[in-house]
């Protein structure tokens, strides 16, 4: 956590949620908590911001994966590359080839994608792309794997993105289809839309 003094001052919404190192030893009455242990670290977060609907915190994420320097992990239930952050952004591109680009302009880089193995079934994304890869992943700094570790159907469901080890989101909004949606949940909105041009119901959810 120390090295995260030297990294570039943040943006002003991205900072919103960005921890600084406790000056003392963070306590906590959670036995379960213990670094080293059952965590890797214990922290306390200075700052913090509930992001509600999908552009929100899209647009919240794509501004600190931008400022990303050391590392990004994401974590989640499920993952579609073939998703855009920013629908009303003519110019955005689908998020694995955003990764990508990331990953070629910044030499230390490292990108990892952990993914639950069963969403390759169960969730809406496409299939194919977690199970034979993407022209986008072919990168030595980017790495996507399926998780298979935990018991029969049995899943991470939180889903978590870090950047350079200091800011996080937490919550309950994988990076897929059908998460997308601005606060007035329109029933026409035009840019709600999947990769493949279909329209989908409005959805609220909380980051």
């Amino acid at each position: 956590m120390k090295r995260a003094q030297a990294k570039p001052e943040p943006s002003r919404i991205a900072a919103d949620a960005r921890t600084t190192p406790p000056e003392t030893p963070l306590e906590t009455p959670l036995e379960i908590l213990r670094a080293g242990d059952t965590c890797a670290v214990v922290a306390r977060a200075y700052r913090a911001a509930a992001l509600i609907d999908g552009a929100d915190y899209f647009l919240r994420l794509e501004q600190a994966l931008k400022q990303a320097r050391r590392s990004i992990l994401i974590l989640g239930w499920d993952f579609d590359h073939r998703i855009r952050l920013r629908p009303d952004d003519p110019h955005g591109r689908p998020l694995g080839a955003f990764l990508r680009s990331l990953a070629d302009a910044r030499p230390e880089l490292e990108i990892r994608v952990l993914v639950w193995s069963v969403a390759v079934v169960h969730a809406p994304s496409e299939p194919t792309q977690l199970l034979l890869g993407a022209p986008w992943e072919k990168h030595p700094r980017i790495h996507l794997r399926l998780d298979s570790f935990h018991p029969i159907y049995a899943a991470h469901h939180q889903k978590i993105i870090c950047v350079d080890e200091s800011l996080a989101f937490a919550g309950g909004m994988d990076l897929t289809v059908r998460r997308w949606d601005r606060r007035p949940h329109a029933p026409d909105d035009p840019l709600r839309t999947s990769p493949e041009g279909a329209p989908y119901r409005a959805i609220h959810a909380s980051r």
